[in-house]
């Protein structure tokens, strides 16, 4: 993995060997400067070796994929400077020497503005996909030089003739779509679809045998520009050295493919590689250790169901657990319940005592009173006869007394 961090650059390695390689300047529309350039070379020359990178994507960050050489940075702050400006020339030959023969399969994602000298990386990746959406253009001849730094061998060389000269000399803008019409790129899709569709690109690369993915790259490219006899002998001794680079793994492809193709009939050339291709191993070593990771799969999952077991039976535990909680928990309740309903009824038979204590002690004092008031009753008769016993007796006397007074009368 790639430790070292960028300051114009953004490196993102993913785990299944694809790498991006993100142009981070998008205040300048990923324009390329003189650091820039230096840190392009350094991190190109980094991914080539590392183990963890297998295809590389360029792209830019922000509205634009590169708006080309940094008017400013590049060019007039190194005007009358020739170290400077031979440093900058040469750092920035990532964009041609390096990628046109680089060890690992590179694909140009063009998400928008592709300006000047960025059409020298994109033609020079050796895949490139574009948005519809994007705008490409030669500006070179608006501001007063030609498409220099290759550019204009570039682009002669993949556009037809008649196109190169229209758009170089014209300085017109035209689309992802016009792009992949001409050749520049290999197709356009919608903006949205554009990580996507290179994404599948990429992964479809990794399925490929990488030294025989290298060397078909490598063949394309050197045999462009030589003559029957020399592409010949160039071709036979690339071969000659994917054998021998797939030997050093203990591997041969050409054998593979065969013995997989003819002798099993495992899949078929026209719609697959063969398998294990992309790792550089046999089917058989594959299948051993398919069937070691089965094993290890088995007794994985055989650990995972005692564990599952385990916590079943522990869970069954605490589930029977707090059902007995519950219902011990029901019951103290019940308990409670019929203590308060007993204590209730104590205290209503003890205000009920109370009250019937209260009532018999109204009613016996009813009664004493009702026995004072009858005796009462009974004295004021009582004396009330005696009065008219006394008054008859008074009466009694008194006619006496006059009956003797009558007779002493008489006697005088």
């Amino acid at each position: 993995m790639l430790k070292k961090s960028y300051k114009c650059v953004k490196v993102e390695q993913q785990k299944d060997g694809i790498t991006w390689v993100t142009f981070n300047r998008p205040e300048k529309r990923n324009a390329m400067s003189p650091a820039f350039h230096i840190e392009m070379m350094d991190v190109l020359t980094r991914l080539e070796t590392d183990p963890d990178t297998k295809v590389v994507i360029l792209t830019g960050a922000g509205t634009a994929y590169s708006a080309g050489q940094d008017l400013k940075e590049y060019f007039r702050e190194t005007d009358g400077k020739p170290e400077k400006k031979a440093q900058a020339g040469a750092a920035s030959r990532w964009r041609s020497d390096k990628l046109w023969m680089y060890s690992k399969p590179t694909i140009a994602m063009v998400n928008g503005f592709c300006i000047g000298g960025a059409f020298t990386h994109c033609i020079c990746s050796d895949f490139a996909i574009a948005a519809n959406e994007a705008v490409f253009c030669l500006s070179e001849v608006n501001w007063g030089i030609l498409p220099g730094g290759m550019v204009s061998k570039f682009v002669s060389d993949t556009m037809s003739p008649r196109d190169a000269m229209f758009y170089a000399c014209t300085g017109r803008t035209f689309d992802g779509k016009k792009a992949a019409q001409m050749g520049m790129v290999n197709l356009s899709v919608p903006l949205k679809q554009l990580r996507k569709e290179t994404l599948k690109l990429a992964k479809e690369l990794l399925e490929k045998n990488q030294n025989v993915l290298r060397g078909t790259k490598h063949a394309i490219r050197a045999t462009q520009n030589m003559d029957w006899n020399a592409a010949a002998d160039y071709l036979a001794a690339k071969q000659a050295e994917i054998k021998m680079r797939d030997a050093s793994r203990g591997h041969d492809s050409y054998a593979e493919g065969i013995r997989q193709f003819i002798d099993e009939k495992k899949y078929k050339p026209v719609f697959s590689p063969y398998i294990g291709a992309g790792e550089g191993k046999s089917d058989e070593e594959d299948g051993a250790k398919k069937k070691a990771a089965a094993a290890r799969a088995t007794i994985k999952t055989t650990r995972a169901k005692k564990a599952a077991k385990k916590t079943a039976k522990k869970t069954a535990a605490k589930k029977t657990a707090k059902k007995a909680a519950k219902k011990a928990a029901k019951k103290t309740v019940a308990k409670k319940s019929a203590a308060k309903k007993t204590a209730k009824k104590a205290v209503r038979k003890t205000a009920a005592k109370k009250v019937a204590k209260k009532t018999v002690a109204k009613k016996s004092a009813a009664k004493k009173t009702a026995k004072k008031a009858v005796r009462k009753t009974v004295a004021k008769k009582g004396a009330k006869k005696g009065a008219k016993k006394t008054a008859k007796k008074t009466a009694k006397k008194t006619v006496a007394r006059k009956k003797v007074a009558k007779k002493a009368v008489r006697r005088r």
